[in-house]
């Protein structure tokens, strides 16, 4: 198990920086040999960043900005993905073919009416008995052959609205167990990096556990106004709240 050879502290192999004294990983060695002396006990955590370079303090506060960066744009991504997977899906309105129909049915009727309106006036104006006939028969063609146009028509046209709302409605299912998953993914991924950060949370303050502060911290740090890690935080503890 590897230990920091300046404070003792034990450390896991993903530790950038030791948590107890702040020193980089390459100052971390290995304590393997069983009569090993036992570690030293960390430093208090004010005094556990007093002893790191600006370097790598800049360097501690570059790494804390991206994994505050990357928790806030994990729980902006899960708190968008709720708004959606939170919204109800409303059931499939089923659409009637009758709505599509009528015109058709109102135009046979036109029909039927105009042949036989039609036959009269010319069986009275030429005084021939079989126009009324002719032109009812007529009429009433046209008014079939709308009636089966229609009737076809109106039907695919509802079967195809039918299709596509029962489409559309699977589809907003679909997305919101998409997102759902998603969710579980991202809240494993926050909950590690959560865990992650642990190791410095004596170092920096809850309030200041943002990107915005670790910039902060780096501006400092660039300017000469601090020293080290922990002095740039103290600095912080003078300026002024932002929004």
């Amino acid at each position: 198990m590897p230990f920091c050879n300046k404070c003792g502290l034990e450390l896991s192999s993903e530790d950038v920086f030791c948590p107890g004294c702040g020193n980089k990983v390459e100052s971390i060695v290995g304590i393997v040999n069983a009569g090993a002396a036992s570690p030293i006990q960390p430093s208090a955590p004010s005094t556990q960043t007093s002893s790191m370079t600006k370097d790598e303090s800049m360097e501690l506060a570059e790494k804390l900005k991206k994994e505050y960066n990357s928790l806030e744009k994990i729980q902006k991504e899960i708190d968008e993905n709720n708004v959606i997977i939170s919204r109800p899906v409303s059931p499939v309105k089923r659409h009637s073919a009758f709505k599509f129909f009528w015109p058709y049915l109102v135009g046979s009727v036109i029909a039927v009416n105009a042949g036989w309106i039609l036959g009269f006036i010319l069986m009275i104006a030429f005084n021939a008995a079989d126009t009324l006939t002719v032109f009812t028969i007529i009429g009433l063609i046209l008014a079939i052959v709308l009636l089966i146009v229609g009737g076809t028509s109106s039907k695919n046209q509802r079967d195809s609205l039918n299709y596509n709302a029962e489409l559309a409605a699977k589809g907003r299912y679909k997305r919101q167990k998409e997102l759902t998953e998603r969710n579980t993914e991202l809240k494993t991924r926050y909950t590690a990096t959560k865990k992650r950060l642990e190791q410095y949370n004596d170092l920096v303050p809850r309030e200041f556990r943002t990107p915005r502060h670790m910039e902060r911290v780096k501006i400092l740090l660039q300017s000469g106004k601090a020293n080290n890690f922990s002095e740039a935080i103290n600095c912080l503890y003078g300026e002024p709240k932002r929004n």
